[in-house]
């Protein structure tokens, strides 16, 4: 991802400024509701921090009563004492991450991750990175994380489903059909925290 600076954006602040100045005159230096600020930059390394244009566009939909617009919140739907899950969590395929679960789901939806190989090895994937949600995030990232899970032989073959059940953990079961999940009929369940 490439970042453009606008040439203008130093000169713009200038004559605010200086705007700023020529109110301080006309107020006589009284306290006035006017406060200038630099521009966010933008931060390559943390995708998810906003910045001058995120300011603009939800501002922009703030100030917008009676359009078309609708924002929904879903923490809103959650309890307060919810915090939404915080990771996506998948298997690989073709060196690429596939989450089969996504951050902010729900906490009662069971999701399919994959299924258990022939010798019993399953490699669970996770991270907290916003790039997992394109579906283009490479197996071997920095920011993508594997765990090595081991059962019984006997469950070859077998699918493993999982949900969230805290905003770092999830409760994972083995299960030989769909059917057997919704009938609660499903084995080796246990619970995995992400640090």
């Amino acid at each position: 991802m490439r970042l453009f600076k606008c040439k203008w954006t130093h000169s713009i602040i200038e004559i605010t400024a200086q705007r700023h100045q020529r109110m301080n005159d006309i107020f006589h230096d009284q306290d006035t509701c006017l406060d200038i600020y630099a521009p966010l930059d933008a931060d390559i390394s943390d995708e998810s921090r906003p910045t001058a244009k995120t300011g603009v566009a939800l501002g922009i939909l703030n100030l917008c009563s009676g359009s078309g617009i609708k924002i929904i919140d879903k923490r809103e739907e959650m309890s307060n004492s919810d915090v939404p899950f915080l990771y996506y969590v998948g298997k690989a395929r073709r060196r690429k991450f596939h989450a089969g679960i996504h951050r902010n789901a729900a906490y009662s939806d069971w999701k399919e991750l994959g299924v258990v190989a022939e010798d019993g090895i399953f490699n669970l994937f996770y991270t907290q990175s916003d790039r997992a949600y394109s579906g283009e995030m490479m197996v071997g990232d920095s920011a993508l994380y594997k765990l090595n899970l081991e059962f019984s032989t006997l469950y070859a073959g077998h699918r493993i489903n999982a949900k969230p059940v805290a905003p770092n953990k999830i409760e994972m079961v083995i299960v030989e059909s769909s059917d057997d999940l919704h009938s609660n009929n499903f084995s080796h369940e246990q619970f995995i925290m992400f640090d």
